[in-house]
C-alpha cells in the first residue's frame, strides 16, 4: 500500500514543480508574405414566424456555403495586409414551399435566374 502512494506523490510533486517554475510566454501570429489559407463557412439557418394574418406559422430554410481564400500580400511588425476571396458560393432557399439555389460554378450570373417569377 505505501508503495502505491509513493507512485502516486511522485508525479503530483513532479506536476507541482513544472506549474511553479512556469513562465508566461507571448504568443504572436505570423503571417509570412505569400501565405494562402483555404475555408469553408456553412450556414444552414431555418426560422419559423407567424402573424394573425396568417393562417398557420411560415417557415423558412436557408443554406449558403462560401468556400474562401486569405493571401498575405504584407507584412511587417506592426501588422498584415490580408487579400480575401470567395472561390464559390453556394446557396438554397425553401420559402413557403418555394425552392431557389444558386452556385457560382453553374450559375455564372445570378441576375439572369428568375426562379421565382
Amino acid at each position: 500500500m505505501n508503495r502505491c502512494k509513493t507512485l502516486l506523490a511522485v508525479p503530483a510533486l513532479l506536476l507541482v514543480a513544472v506549474c511553479a517554475s512556469a513562465q508566461a510566454v507571448s504568443l504572436t501570429l505570423k503571417f509570412p508574405p505569400g501565405r494562402v489559407d483555404s475555408m469553408t463557412v456553412t450556414q444552414d439557418i431555418t426560422q419559423s414566424f407567424s402573424s394573425p394574418d396568417l393562417p398557420a406559422p411560415v417557415k423558412q430554410f436557408m443554406k449558403q456555403t462560401m468556400d474562401m481564400t486569405t493571401k498575405v500580400a504584407e507584412s511587417g511588425p506592426k501588422g498584415a495586409v490580408m487579400e480575401v476571396g470567395y472561390t464559390r458560393i453556394r446557396s438554397s432557399n425553401n420559402f413557403t414551399g418555394k425552392e431557389t439555389s444558386y452556385d457560382s460554378e453553374k450559375d455564372k450570373d445570378p441576375r439572369t435566374r428568375r426562379p421565382l417569377a
